[in-house]
């Protein structure tokens, strides 16, 4: 349960994934939280992220995720050189997990058939 955020601790891991990578060194292009995606006592919330950086910074940023006190999968990594090889431009998938109680998600199921 530590480990899935409910909506008041979301924004502070956002923060924090955001804070990896501006500590690891990289620029960011892309950080754009999707649309949360419900399962039956939990949500996905799906971040884009593109960043641009050294090789080093990418494996530190991705280290740093590694250590946030929240469940944070990173998925559909495409790593791409850039300026002559010096530089890698990466995009990726993160998806972290929001806990939902089964009473809010029974409640919405009887609003929604009234």
């Amino acid at each position: 349960m530590q480990a899935l955020p409910d909506k008041r601790e979301l924004p502070s891991l956002l923060t924090g994934i955001s804070k990896a990578g501006s500590d690891a060194g990289l620029k960011f292009y892309l950080f754009q939280p999707a649309k949360e995606v419900n399962k039956e006592f939990f949500n996905e919330i799906p971040i884009s992220i593109k960043v641009e950086g050294r090789y080093h910074q990418i494996t530190d940023f991705l280290f740093q995720i590694t250590k946030l006190s929240r469940i944070v999968n990173i998925n559909n990594v495409n790593v791409k050189s850039k300026k002559g090889g010096k530089i890698l431009g990466m995009s990726c998938r993160a998806v972290t997990y929001m806990f939902v109680e089964k009473t809010k998600t029974k409640n919405k199921q009887k609003r929604k058939k009234k």
